[in-house]
């Protein structure tokens, strides 16, 4: 309840997305989360909002073909790995760069389209996470998947009021200059 309310309090989706992270991360008692959004036919995938330690691997893009994250997609349920860093991926070397063993991952779907995936992630000395963090990470993603929806929602209005503009705008010069020679 208080996650709800915290969202209905921010309007901004970058900013919305870093509180989601930050939710996950004390929730989950992690030490960092991303929020990754997919490209539309799951090819890639780029980490669009990170905090904690998660933000040393901010803006990163990848392939998402044999990774943990096209998994957890696939399975569409949260997925739990003890030593991301030692796990067998294209991803691999990154993370363990980065200091990351733990990772819970749970994809987010609204409207059953896949948007991405919202990981939650510990030191690479830490323990595992357990079934009650993962469980909430999945209310979390659900939040989280409505958030990036609304989000696509509403750049799609305003790309559709742009070109209605652009449109009328080339509809009264069209129909003025006829006007104005018949006046």
């Amino acid at each position: 309840r208080a996650l709800a309310r915290q969202m209905s309090e921010v309007a901004d989706s970058a900013e919305l997305l870093a509180l989601l992270c930050e939710a996950a991360t004390a929730l989950c008692r992690g030490h960092g989360a991303a929020v990754l959004r997919t490209t539309d036919r799951l090819e890639e995938a780029e980490i669009v909002s990170s905090v904690g330690i998660a933000h040393e691997i901010d803006n990163l893009r990848f392939a998402l073909a044999g990774t943990m994250v096209q998994r957890a997609i696939t399975a569409r349920e949260v997925t739990m790995v003890e030593d991301a860093a030692r796990s067998d991926g294209p991803q691999a070397r990154v993370l363990a760069d980065a200091q990351i063993g733990p990772l819970l991952l749970a994809p987010l779907i609204a409207h059953d389209r896949v948007l991405g995936a919202l990981a939650v992630v510990r030191h690479s000395q830490s323990i595992p996470f357990t079934g009650r963090e993962a469980q909430r990470l999945r209310v979390i993603a659900d939040h989280a998947a409505l958030a990036m929806w609304k989000e696509q929602l509403y750049e799609q209005a305003q790309a559709g009021d742009a070109a209605k503009g652009r449109f009328l705008a080339t509809i009264s010069h069209a129909l003025r200059t006829p006007l104005t020679a018949l006046t």
